[in-house]
């Protein structure tokens, strides 16, 4: 569940509102997009959780409600039908994991990162700690931050260091429950802490233990912000074959959908680029080294996609890799080909 909405804010940080209208169009025309649009982010002044980089709309993910016959699951779908705060919810996995197997360990955790990012906007579960960022602790955090190269993450994991005692509690709170922070366009964001959830790996299995670490890393180091891809370009390619591997391999056909959105996710950005990082120079109209360099390095690691990449690169070199007025469809032509590959329906993925 982590990448859509980010996906969502990165987009709409990146473009102009004229470049916005132009996306949404082609991938209407494509077929990836259907009621829903990418539109500029709300600038508004307490934390908003649904403009989170790792948060998202539950309106994008109806699924059947499954029904539990597992005691453990059952007792914890009844915390979050209750709207329970993120104390209980994290104080019953704690003391309910360490005595599941692998499959219901696995689907705790599941169970609490979708109940998160299903939670309405207008919820005032968290309106006591937007208060006290927007109020009291949001300089403080940012300068704390600063010892661990502004990872929020980190700062929260070690707040038993921060001298300032009543900061320290705020930040063990978070800790307590789960939680963490990111931070952006000046502005604090909640989101799950997936390097706190990992304190439980002994307990559940390697597909979840690849899932968390995975999710960690995109919370902790995006790959775009501010209207930039700020992570090498090659390594846009190394987390889309890290994610296709996971899919190889895993057991869980939930996580094989997670990750496979995640591929969706990296290649958006590697295909499309971002307005301050485009594919192509805007003012020669030619491909930039790096993206071709990444392509190339794409199919020398036989990603699953290769052919459809070779395809892709075959079309750009007959106008010598040059942008063309059939190139915007090409791209998004090739995104749509992943998306139905892994059979993901249009709400599933990047609206």
């Amino acid at each position: 569940l982590l990448l859509l909405n980010m996906f969502l804010l990165i987009t709409a940080f990146s473009y102009s509102d004229q470049e916005i209208d132009n996306l949404n169009n082609l991938l209407k025309n494509a077929n990836v997009l259907d009621k829903n649009t990418i539109t500029s982010p709300k600038v508004e002044v307490k934390i908003n959780q649904s403009e989170n980089p790792g948060i998202k709309s539950s309106e994008l993910f109806k699924e059947p409600e499954k029904k539990y016959t597992n005691e453990t699951l059952v007792g914890l779908k009844k915390l979050f039908d209750k709207n329970s705060d993120f104390a209980t919810i994290s104080e019953y996995i704690d003391q309910n994991i360490k005595k599941s197997d692998k499959n219901t360990a696995d689907e705790m955790i599941m169970m609490y990162e979708k109940y998160y990012y299903a939670i309405p906007v207008t919820t005032d579960l968290f309106i006591n700690d937007e208060e006290l960022i927007d109020k009291k602790f949001g300089p403080l955090v940012l300068e704390e931050a600063k010892k661990y190269n502004n990872d929020y993450t980190e700062l929260i994991k070690n707040y038993n260091a921060v001298e300032n005692l009543e900061l320290r509690d705020f930040l063990k709170s978070l800790y307590t429950r789960n939680l963490s922070l990111t931070y952006g366009k000046g502005y604090f964001y909640f989101t799950v802490n997936y390097d706190k959830l990992q304190t439980y790996s002994e307990y559940l299995s390697n597909d979840m233990i690849s899932y968390l670490q995975y999710s960690d890393n995109e919370i902790r180091r995006p790959a775009a912000a501010n209207s930039q891809i700020i992570v090498p370009i090659n390594e846009l390619i190394n987390r889309i074959l890290i994610a296709e591997d996971a899919i190889s391999k895993s057991k869980n056909s939930e996580l094989k959908k997670e990750f496979s959105k995640m591929v969706i996710f990296h290649f958006e950005n590697l295909i499309l680029g971002v307005a301050d990082t485009p594919v192509f120079n805007y003012d020669t109209r030619h491909i930039n080294d790096d993206f071709l360099a990444s392509y190339k390095t794409y199919i020398s690691k036989n990603g699953v996609f290769k052919s459809e990449m070779e395809k892709y690169l075959n079309n750009l070199s007959k106008s010598n890799y040059d942008k063309t007025s059939q190139t915007y469809s090409e791209q998004v032509n090739f995104i749509n080909k992943i998306t139905s590959y892994y059979k993901l329906s249009k709400d599933e993925t990047f609206q």
